[in-house]
């Protein structure tokens, strides 16, 4: 299809990573929209749009590795876990840890090169309709029981595509 001159866009939730041939089946993406849209990348790795989060969305998903929640980051560059590997590594499942692309990071120190795009932990299913409630920049998307990915309130897979539709001069 992609010889016939259609454009293909692979949209994920997850790091870019999970949109290359290698996970596609071979497929390789014209564009992937990435970290529940976030993040929008051409064929050849270029950004062509970057929204990492704020210093402010930063601190308040620390707050949750703090409070004894196991919490890892998404950074375009692979998966850096800050608090409690164990729990982590095996609520996020053999895909995770089989891309290479996760990172133990128990010094805390990835962020300081650039801030992630989004979060995922573990926290009490009962307690995530409340952080959203007290936390409006951000939104707690379930992903399985007690496990969550937190993503910019500001961003969506739907967004993303209706952006790079108009960048193409196509919307």
């Amino acid at each position: 299809i992609q010889g016939q001159g259609v454009r293909l866009v692979a949209s994920t939730g997850r790091g870019p990573v999970y949109a290359t041939s290698g996970f596609l089946g071979g497929i390789q993406p014209d564009y992937t929209i990435a970290f529940n849209g976030a993040y929008i990348m051409n064929r050849e790795g270029t950004p062509l749009f970057a929204s990492p989060m704020s210093e402010e969305q930063f601190a308040v998903t620390e707050s949750l590795g703090r409070q004894g929640h196991a919490l890892g980051y998404s950074f375009v560059d692979g998966y850096y876990i800050y608090h409690s590997p164990e729990k982590l590594v095996t609520l996020s499942g053999a895909t995770l840890a089989d891309s290479g692309s996760i990172h133990f990071n128990l010094d805390n120190q990835r962020h300081l090169k650039s801030l992630p795009y989004v979060a995922f932990c573990n926290y009490p299913d009962e307690m995530a309709e409340r952080f959203n409630r007290d936390n409006p920049s951000m939104k707690m998307v379930y992903h399985r029981p007690n496990t969550y990915d937190l993503c910019q309130a500001a961003h969506n897979k739907a967004t993303a595509a209706a952006w790079l539709l108009e960048h193409l001069g196509l919307g």
